[in-house]
């Protein structure tokens, strides 16, 4: 869970490039969110009609017709995407009618435009007409209309009254693992307990409300470590997911961003081998007189009569030679790569956020900025010390979307790729480093 806070310490999260998966949503998972998210806003924006002065109601409508027009553009070829830019028309048509400000206008014709041009065979395109001619003879109200704050401003606060959409559960069964992913609106807070008796895992998530076809849900799964995950409500807008299981081993818990979700993975149960006793068996043939009798049909009687074989000490094993001692470098130290044991020689480092990301923010600096500065530094230590290609996810105040970062490390061949992030705490003595990294085995 993150806090925002006054106290940065950095952590690092450490993992091997080749075990690293594109974490991509599809555009049929956007678009859903999307939804789920307008329809909160509208039963708000019901609410607020009367509102004359520009609210954080009206800031979160005109961010999510952004989102609807930016997913536009990274799923193109999605047939999707045409419903989005008309979700997201429709959408800042009714901010203008709610509150009158010429930028929804603006904002609602450019989107049924982007329809026509980019979409020239969509059914939409007929069902727009009505909506562009009113827009186009409609007025702004006067200049003291709502006005969106500038860029130089802090984002307002989330209203207390429009709880976070949880969208969607996913189970996924990895070669090893396997994974519940919770797909939220945007991030939230969040609490995590495991039970036993029966054994299950709990995450309390904060102002946060299921869409309707995961409400009180309770989803069954056939079979492994999951067998169900149930949905319920708590006080004071409290969503609880409960996953009931068998047969899980350790689990681990982490949130990833664009789009926010939590990620629950589970580890299989090792099953301990039973150990069964080596018998040494010894073979010897028979006297001629016992295999005359073998073929006479009497093998019974001489098998019983042979005697036992005396049991043979088992032969001591050979010691394995010791190992090698590794060669020190020119330095007269050893290198990253003899230190974690892997062949080494091309890293990606990965300054985490970014942009419109700021990640964990004090008065004076965000975690963008440290980690970058973090991330810089620690890129002409390892040129310096030679022997290493580096590669960087970003080099300035940039946005890079998580797939992206991911695919950077993917297509440059990374034999590590480290991500470098700072988390916050409202506790002024809280202190150290926290290492994250892929379990090889």
């Amino acid at each position: 869970m993150r806090s925002f806070g006054s106290l940065l310490v950095t952590g690092f999260v450490l993992t091997s490039a080749l075990g690293v998966e594109a974490q991509s949503s599809s555009s049929k998972a956007v678009y859903t969110d999307a939804l789920a998210r307008e329809q909160v806003l509208r039963r708000s924006m019901d609410e607020e009609k009367a509102t004359p002065e520009p609210t954080a109601l009206l800031e979160q409508v005109r961010t999510l017709v952004g989102d609807y027009e930016r997913m536009s553009r990274r799923f193109p070829a999605s047939g999707y995407m045409d419903n989005a830019l008309w979700q997201g028309a429709l959408l800042a048509a009714d901010s203008f009618w709610t509150w009158g400000a010429a930028e929804d206008k603006d904002a609602a014709l450019r989107l049924f435009a982007a329809i026509r041009s980019r979409f020239p065979a969509s059914s939409l395109i007929a069902q727009s007409a009505s909506h562009v001619k009113r827009l186009k003879q409609a007025r702004p109200q006067p200049s003291d209309a709502p006005v969106r704050a500038s860029l130089a401003t802090p984002p307002p606060a989330i209203l207390p009254g429009v709880p976070v959409a949880l969208t969607a559960i996913r189970r996924d069964v990895l070669s090893d693992t396997v994974r519940i992913t919770i797909e939220l609106g945007r991030e939230v807070s969040f609490r995590s307990e495991r039970l036993d008796g029966p054994p299950r895992v709990f995450i309390d998530l904060d102002n946060t409300r299921a869409v309707e076809s995961i409400k009180d849900a309770t989803i069954p799964f056939p079979d492994d470590v999951v067998r169900q995950v149930r949905v319920g409500r708590q006080p004071d807008t409290t969503t609880r997911v409960v996953m009931d299981l068998a047969g899980a081993g350790r689990h681990s818990l982490y949130a990833l961003y664009n789009p926010y979700r939590v990620v629950i993975d589970f580890d299989r149960a090792q099953a301990v081998p039973a150990v069964v006793p080596a018998v040494a068996v010894e073979t010897r043939p028979a006297p001629a007189t016992e295999a005359a009798l073998a073929r006479s049909g009497e093998a019974r009687v001489v098998a019983a009569s042979l005697p036992a074989p005396e049991p043979r000490p088992a032969a001591a094993a050979e010691p394995p030679p010791p190992p090698t001692p590794p060669a020190v470098n020119s330095s007269g130290g050893f290198s990253l790569s003899r230190q974690l044991g892997l062949g080494v020689s091309r890293i990606v480092i990965d300054a985490g956020h970014g942009g419109h990301d700021p990640g964990a923010k004090t008065r004076s600096m965000t975690e963008a900025e440290l980690v970058l500065d973090v991330a810089l530094k620690l890129e002409q230590l390892l040129l310096k010390h030679g022997g290493f290609a580096v590669v960087m996810t970003r080099r300035d105040d940039s946005f890079i979307p998580l797939e992206e970062r991911t695919a950077i490390a993917n297509r440059e061949g990374a034999d590590l790729f480290l991500s470098i992030h700072a988390n916050a705490s409202t506790d002024t003595s809280a202190r150290g480093i926290e290492t994250y990294f892929l379990n090889l085995t």
